[in-house]
């Protein structure tokens, strides 16, 4: 089922979270520069304004009684069309226990920055709302192809280059992809290229990772899990212009791409399919790095697990700042050691930019909390609460933390 992504950018979708409220995401750009803005946007942004409605009405009656003609569009008059720069994001719901029932795959995109065209300096807006333009729904995925399909028809009608009059008619602005966002399983998906489990699985550099069993508790019924471990922090860098050449052939042994016989939708549209999915923070460093750490030191004894008494204190003082919670929180951080398989991830963000260090000060061993706290420093480096680009020199430096 597709939404439209036109009618999304317009406020008439029926994928919009919140119908009016959307419109906020916009209020800072009709304060100050409202040319920028589509005419659909703004005419429902000046809805809201009673003295401006009046104020037009009175100017159409006085246009009425003078007899005065509206002023006609030329080519003189007529303004350039804004261009949006939107990220698409895509992850799937599991809407029933049985994994054999239905799944319901939305397709969201989220406005970035808005400029006057596509070569002038843009405005990003310091807001932003996700609009479903889609949803795939069955007991069987679709092909990445058909499940973009509708979508990427659309991006080519909105795209700045394109010059066909019978496509572009009737079109308030353009658009361009930013960025994809996905978990890994569904960046693997849309490319397609080997899992999270494949030796030449690494995203952004070409080494062959080493298989490695997972450290469990002792007696623990569960089996043997094994991951793959990419341990050449020198690996040369995977390139868009390359991507095509990382299939296994006679002259490469790199099995990153599955095949060339199914290709990614994506370089259709000439996307850059390596540097343009982003390796978000949300599963690589929360539900990845953080919650594997915190799982260390709540039951495994090789990764420096505390004891009952140590455990105890920790849950105490989160206990403690559950009443110190500010209302900007949407909630609090549960107790450790009962709760950290079930941790959200809003807790594990929480966790990691707000509570490390009163949570393990005095609890962990110097190195220990030394240690975990690096994955803080990298975050703030890598600009956790900034939107503005991450300068070369903290990207180096986070590059040597983590």
């Amino acid at each position: 089922m597709h939404f439209g992504l036109e009618s999304a950018l317009k406020g008439d979708s029926p994928g919009l979270y919140f119908k009016h409220s959307n419109l906020l995401q916009y209020a800072s750009i009709y304060a100050t520069k409202p040319e920028l803005l589509p005419d659909s946007i703004r005419k429902k942004i000046e809805t809201f304004d009673s003295d401006l409605q009046i104020r037009k009405a009175k100017e159409s009656l006085l246009r009425s009684a003078e007899n005065i003609v509206p002023e006609v569009l030329n080519e003189a008059n007529i303004r350039a069309i804004p261009h949006f720069t939107i990220d698409f994001s895509l992850d799937g719901v599991q809407i029933f226990h049985n994994s054999e029932q239905s799944e319901c795959i939305p397709i969201m995109v989220a406005v970035h920055a808005i400029s006057e065209s596509p070569s002038a300096y843009s405005t990003t807006l310091k807001t932003r709302y996700p609009i479903i333009v889609g949803i795939a729904h069955g007991k069987t995925k679709p092909t990445a192809k058909s499940l973009v399909h509708h979508l990427f028809n659309e991006l080519s009608r909105l795209c700045p280059d394109n010059r066909n009059p019978k496509e572009t008619a009737g079109r308030e602005f353009t658009v361009s992809l930013r960025c994809a966002v996905a978990d890994w399983i569904f960046r693997a998906f849309l490319k397609p290229i080997k899992g999270p489990t494949g030796f030449w699985c690494c995203e952004r550099c070409i080494q062959r990772g080493v298989c490695c069993a997972l450290p469990r508790p002792k007696n623990s019924p569960k089996k043997e899990s094994k991951t793959v471990q990419l341990r050449d922090l020198n690996a040369p860098r995977r390139l868009n212009e390359d991507f095509l050449k990382y299939v296994k052939s006679d002259d490469c042994s790199d099995e990153h791409l599955l095949g060339l016989n199914d290709l990614s939708p994506f370089i259709d549209i000439n996307f850059p399919v390596v540097s343009g999915f982003s390796i978000d923070a949300m599963h690589t460093m929360y539900a990845g790095c953080l919650r594997r750490r915190l799982i260390g030191i709540v039951s495994l004894t090789t990764e420096g697990k505390l004891n009952s008494t140590s455990l105890a204190a920790v849950n105490t003082r989160l206990k403690l700042f559950e009443k110190c919670k500010p209302s900007e929180f949407e909630r609090h951080v549960r107790s450790l050691s009962n709760c950290i398989e079930k941790y959200k991830m809003h807790e594990l963000r929480d966790f990691l930019m707000y509570n490390l260090f009163p949570v393990f000060s005095g609890i962990l061993q110097g190195n220990q909390l030394e240690n975990i706290m690096l994955l803080q420093y990298g975050m703030l480096l890598l600009g956790g609460f900034d939107p503005k680009p991450v300068p070369t020199a903290d990207i180096l430096e986070a590059t040597r933390v983590f």
